[in-house]
């Protein structure tokens, strides 16, 4: 491994521990779990009086919603918003890594926090469900029912359960796809707010997008 690399892995560690144990992060869990707590009420009261529990895969639907999508990405852009500003605790870490290693490093940092964020929102999309969990093959018969029944309209259920998923993927396949999307879209649109912040030495990017 080249000096250069290796520095360029310890200002990503560096950089990911920063934002994920910071108070926003903090913030962002509360938020998030409370969003996804209301968004899945609907859900949550249909296993109840079915007494039929539901396969933990609520997160292919949330981000197929794209008033959802745009908070999650809202909310990962303000939680790595310092990337790329100057402040004066990151500034003896930029001298000791070099420009080349600092810039690699925070790009780094941004495709590690935008795995991790995609994998916790996943956590949470589906503990929100608890204690209405459980196995099934395939989607089960809770997602079934949504997604082919008005049954979703009936319990006011707010997220979409679109049957073209459920008919076109896999169980597995629609979220492993939906992680990567997921992931492949924060990592786009961190990096071009790192550039901007980089650029303007604020927290200029965040307000842009």
């Amino acid at each position: 491994m080249s000096k250069g690399f290796r520095r360029a892995a310890q200002v990503c560690i560096y950089q990911v521990r920063r934002q994920l144990f910071s108070s926003r992060a903090g913030f962002l869990l509360l938020l998030f779990a409370a969003y996804f707590y209301l968004n899945e009420e609907g859900i949550r009261n249909f296993c109840r009086d079915v007494q039929v529990n539901a396969v933990p895969l609520a997160f292919p639907f949330l981000t197929n919603d794209w008033i959802c999508q745009m908070i999650l990405a809202g909310g990962f852009l303000w939680l790595v918003m310092p990337l790329g500003s100057q402040e004066a605790e990151t500034d003896y870490m930029k001298f000791r890594a070099g420009d080349n290693s600092w810039n690699f490093g925070n790009c780094l940092a941004v495709f590690a926090s935008a795995v991790v964020y995609t994998g916790i929102l996943i956590v949470i999309s589906n503990v929100v469900l608890f204690p209405y969990l459980g196995l099934e093959t395939g989607w089960g018969r809770i997602w079934r029912t949504l997604a082919f029944t008005d049954a979703s309209w009936k319990y006011g259920v707010q997220l979409v359960i679109d049957k073209l998923i459920i008919k076109e993927f896999t169980p597995v396949g629609a979220v492993a796809l939906s992680f990567c999307l997921e992931v492949l879209c924060l990592t786009w649109l961190g990096s071009l707010m790192y550039v901007v912040n980089s650029r303007t030495g604020t927290v200029a990017g965040f307000m842009v997008l």
